[in-house]
């Protein structure tokens, strides 16, 4: 969820939803649907690294002092 006014909003082009949770993420394994718990631990896997990917290109722009805080404080 989401406001477009007075923030700086940059939006990822992956999303994570948990389907039949139940059958996905119990600690014991022999509940856990194998092919389910795979595609999404593959899933979360791919939507982690794409994460940090962004986190890591966008660390200049939050420090090298490039966004004006004082002067325009509320973005967008």
């Amino acid at each position: 969820m989401s406001s477009y006014k007075n923030n700086r909003l940059c939006w990822l082009p992956e999303q994570l939803i948990a389907r039949h949770v139940k059958s996905l993420c119990n600690d014991d394994n022999s509940q856990n649907d194998g092919s389910l718990h795979d595609a999404f631990s593959q899933r979360c896997d791919y939507a982690l690294e794409l994460l940090l990917a962004y986190a890591n290109a966008l660390k200049p722009i939050r420090d090298g002092g490039l966004i004006d805080h004082d002067t325009y404080m509320n973005g967008m």
